[in-house]
């Protein structure tokens, strides 16, 4: 038995497809993953296990074989549960097939079927956009991120229950839209002092990025921030996000999320 599931990971500030693929065989109970994963990964299998059998679905005891492809570039994190667990349900027909070459899927697992955030969620959804896939199924607090990009759906899933109801046409879930407009005017508010020759750089349509010293004794206005015009590319944002969360910037220092 054998299900394919699509899901992505990042490669310096850019996203690309990974297929995960899942093979059911006769055998003794085994679970191994190939593909080049590294730690976190290798120990996703733990993680599926509990997952789906505390959801209430049945965990095969066969030799599963998980493979991450392209398997020449190294997989990271915990992104790969969720698609891995979802490969093994559909891999036995507990989930339909139809709508998995049309969806990334990414999150990772807690022991109770819970999905938790991950990192790299908008290089992401500019990958899947460009690739011209149809949405992501991802978790709830990563959602407003990923949704910056346009031309995507963007769903957000609580629980890997969650995932097979939707999958499967039990379970409607609406998308994740956010208004930028609204955000970048709201980042502005918090700086009054910085907002007269912000306006004044903003106004012939040019970005302004605010930098200072990222220390716990200064206070949030020395914070590093960002603020860029509504008129400002699309390209430029998410280009400098892809870049904060590659360095590992936090999010309430971006100036926007």
């Amino acid at each position: 038995m054998l299900a394919r599931v699509l899901s992505s990971a990042v490669f310096g500030i850019d996203a690309y497809v990974v297929e995960v693929e899942v093979d059911i065989a006769q055998g003794l109970p085994a679970f191994a993953t190939v593909g080049l994963p590294e730690g976190a990964v290798k120990e996703s299998k733990d993680r599926v296990k509990a997952a789906v059998k505390n959801c209430g679905y049945d965990f095969p005891s066969r030799r599963i074989t998980v493979n991450l492809a392209p398997a020449d570039i190294k997989k990271e994190g915990a992104a790969f549960d969720l698609p891995m667990a979802i490969g093994i349900l559909a891999a036995t027909e507990v989930v339909q097939k139809s709508k998995l070459a049309h969806y990334f899927i990414l999150g990772e697992l807690s022991l109770d079927g819970q999905v938790k955030p991950i990192r790299g969620t908008l290089p992401i959804a500019v990958a899947a956009r460009d690739a011209g896939y149809r949405g992501l199924l991802l978790p709830r607090d990563n959602s407003r991120e990923a949704a910056v990009v346009k031309g995507i759906e963007i769903l957000p899933v609580d629980t890997l229950t969650d995932c097979v109801q939707f999958l499967d046409g039990s379970l409607h879930i609406d998308p994740v839209e956010v208004n930028l407009n609204e955000i970048f005017k709201t980042e502005m508010s918090k700086y009054p002092p910085a907002k007269p020759g912000a306006l004044r750089l903003l106004a012939p349509q040019r970005g302004l990025i605010a930098i200072g010293k990222e220390q716990e004794n200064l206070k949030p206005m020395d914070r590093t921030r960002i603020a860029l015009s509504p008129q400002a590319r699309i390209h430029d944002r998410n280009a400098y996000s892809r870049k904060c969360q590659t360095l590992g910037v936090p999010r309430q220092s971006r100036g926007f999320t």
